[in-house]
């Protein structure tokens, strides 16, 4: 299976990346947290701040932007989080999960599990206010220890995904590009990233990654319908842009029609998704009031959709009118606003490549719905 690969122009004006300590080492008070800096000509840094479980280590203005240890917690597990703002009022940031060790320099692969977790009550009300105790992971039927748990909002990277494909013409392109320019004018804040990307037969780049609203709503506006309609293929492209990304990462796809153009099948794109972590909200505008034959295809696109959110932990859609589209988008901004992050290293260490169902259950109340992917593949 080959994915789809594409440029585009780099047109983010400020990056941040945690270069050491290296995901895979322990953290130890000899560690030194090294951060790297780009930017855009015109841009000037104001500040770089990194953070160590939430403790503000220290604020430079210039390189070297090197940081040292002065205490380090007993916790098992830590998170590096470092922060780049700019004088124009521009941020970005990155963050690492690592293990912490006794022994200076000992490094270990991490194969720390990650779980972005939504929990709803019986009346699809959100349930905030679980702690860490409350919650119970299995893996493949062994229970697990929870490692990490928050409450928090976590920093978003999206990826908006929308259907350009002719039969969006009219009215259905200019109701679905205003829904999604208040989805990003909601949802995009501080430290959330997000990219704007088409599809027809082609998938589409139409704004890199940023955390400029303005940027991506100009680039909602630019989208215009054209062609058939590749949604398989575009569902891989635009899961491979976000596969080597750290963090959240979510795709809201929104499509009107069944996949007539694509060179992926579903199974492969199922099956890409399990090994790529990235949280699938599909939004299918298909209806049934057609030609019986076309009906049972449509009836299908339905289906898939609705699987390829479902083992991800995300939802799937199908409104009636595109009128809907705004409380469907604002919904999707809920979920991912009110999920639980959790993280566990698995007790089976065998990298063994196969597949392993993940189960979470909220303990003392089995009425809850719990949302989240349903397993991963442990790669060698």
């Amino acid at each position: 299976m080959t994915l789809l690969a594409f440029n585009s122009p780099q047109d983010q004006p400020v990056s941040i990346r945690i270069i050491s300590p290296s995901e895979g080492q322990r953290l130890t008070l000899d560690s030194i947290i090294e951060v790297e800096v780009s930017l855009n000509e015109g841009e000037e840094i104001d500040e770089v701040e990194v953070f160590l479980d939430d403790s503000s280590l220290e604020a430079r203005s210039s390189p070297p932007f090197r940081f040292s240890i002065a205490k380090l917690s007993s916790d098992s597990v830590h998170r590096i989080r470092a922060i780049v703002r700019t004088k124009s009022g521009r941020r970005a940031v990155d963050t690492l999960v690592l293990k912490s060790s006794d022994a200076a320099g000992f490094a270990v692969r991490v194969d720390l599990v990650t779980l972005y977790v939504s929990i709803t009550d019986v009346d699809g009300s959100y349930v905030r206010g679980l702690a860490k105790e409350d919650i119970q992971i299995s893996e493949n039927g062994a229970p697990q220890e929870i490692s990490f748990f928050s409450s928090e909002v976590t920093p978003l990277t999206l990826a908006l995904l929308m259907d350009v494909s002719s039969s969006m013409i009219g009215e259905r392109i200019v109701r679905a590009q205003a829904a999604a320019v208040d989805l990003i004018g909601t949802l995009i804040k501080n430290e959330d990233q997000a990219m704007v990307l088409g599809f027809d037969h082609r998938l589409l780049m139409y704004q890199p990654l940023t955390n400029d609203v303005n940027k991506l709503e100009r680039a909602i506006r630019l989208t215009g319908p054209n062609g058939g309609t590749a949604l398989y293929d575009a569902v891989a492209g635009t899961a491979h842009k976000l596969f080597d990304l750290k963090g959240k990462r979510a795709l809201i796809v929104l499509s009107d029609g069944d996949d007539t153009d694509s060179n992926f099948s579903f199974d492969e794109v199922l099956n890409y998704l399990q090994k790529t972590s990235v949280i699938v909200y599909s939004v299918g505008l298909q209806t049934l009031t057609v030609a019986q034959t076309r009906a049972e295809q449509t009836k299908e696109t339905i289906r898939q959709l609705s699987s390829l959110a479902e083992i991800t932990g995300g939802q799937g859609y199908f409104p009636s009118f595109i009128s809907h589209l705004p409380g469907i988008y604002a919904a999707i901004g809920k979920d991912l606003n009110s999920q639980y992050t959790i993280a566990y290293y698995p007790s089976n260490k065998v990298r063994d490549g196969k597949w392993r169902s993940i189960s979470v259950r909220i303990k003392g109340n089995p009425n809850v719905v719990v949302r989240h992917r349903k397993g991963y593949y442990a790669s060698p």
